[in-house]
Parts: structure tokens; C-alpha cells; sequence
């Protein structure tokens, strides 16, 4: 269980027109990355974070936040976890677990491209750790238009990016 005590600034409930506050960052410690994917055609899945920001209210992601002892509903946009050494592990787990040819989906529990990754930039470095992968086909789900600003990497690996639609 992740221990994430909420002081009374992230605790309050918003009252209609105020401002969204900013989530709280934090460190999540991790020792495995890269799950299996349900999902028809895809192999394994990846997030680099838990908890949006965008805290839309149909994701269904919110339950993770139970697992860690954090409240789905109070929680989810108020309180995000960072993996920040998930481009190290990836560098261990990626020989292990992904095949030439192999999908991958990033950004299926929390959106990768959320503000918080334009600071800590951990989606950019981990995609530079896939895209290392021959033949890898990835998966990305986003409703930021911060993943243009890693199309440098897409197109290096691709020739020219194959589609990139967000909302």
C-alpha cells in the first residue's frame, strides 16, 4: 500500500467556477513495468504514471487508485504518481518481455502526456527505450497535444508518424 496523506489544500472539494488546484506529485516505486495486455491485438501495456490530471470523469482507470490505498474518487486528479525510474527498468525488463513485432500500449490507466510530463519528461525517455525495439508497434493514448513534441522520436523510428489524433 502507498501511504499518501492529504493535507487541506489537496483535501477540499472544489466549489463550481474555482480553479482547479494542481495534483500533488509523487514518487511511486516500482519493480515491474510492462503487463499484459487484454486488449485484441496487443501484447503488453505500459503507464508512466498513476493518477491524471485531466481527472476525466468516465475513466475507468480510477480503481487502481483503491490499490494503493488512495480514494478512486477524491484521489484520481488530485494526487499523481510518477514512475520516475521507469526508463531504467524498462532498459532491464524491455530484453526480457518485447518481441520484434510485438504492441505495446502506453497510456492506457493514466494519459502520458498529462502536464506533469513536461516536467518530468519519463514518457519520452521511456518511448526512446521502445522504439530501440525492432519492428515494435506502440499504442499511444492521449488527449494531450503535448505528444507532438515527441514526434522527433516517432519519425526517427517510423520515416513519417502514421497517425496522431487527440481530443
Amino acid at each position: 500500500m502507498y501511504d499518501v496523506r492529504m493535507n487541506d489544500r489537496t483535501a477540499r472539494a472544489r466549489s463550481p467556477g474555482e480553479a482547479p488546484l494542481p495534483p500533488r506529485v509523487e514518487t511511486l516505486p516500482c519493480r515491474r513495468l510492462l503487463r499484459p495486455s487484454p486488449a485484441p491485438g496487443a501484447s503488453l501495456r505500459f503507464d508512466p504514471y498513476r493518477g491524471c490530471a485531466g481527472d476525466c470523469v468516465f475513466c475507468g482507470a480510477r480503481e487502481g487508485h483503491a490499490w494503493l490505498g488512495l480514494s478512486p474518487e477524491r484521489d484520481f486528479g488530485r494526487v499523481v504518481l510518477v514512475k520516475r525510474s521507469a526508463p531504467e527498468l524498462l532498459a532491464r525488463e524491455i530484453p526480457r518481455k518485447v518481441r520484434p513485432g510485438a504492441v505495446v500500449e502506453i497510456g492506457v490507466e493514466s494519459d502520458p502526456w498529462q502536464d506533469e510530463e513536461e516536467r518530468e519528461k519519463v514518457t519520452r525517455r521511456c518511448l526512446r527505450a521502445f522504439l530501440a525495439v525492432p519492428g515494435v508497434r506502440l499504442h499511444l493514448r492521449t488527449k494531450s497535444p503535448l505528444v507532438l513534441r515527441d514526434l522527433d522520436l516517432l519519425r526517427e523510428k517510423l520515416g513519417t508518424a502514421r497517425r496522431v489524433a487527440y481530443l
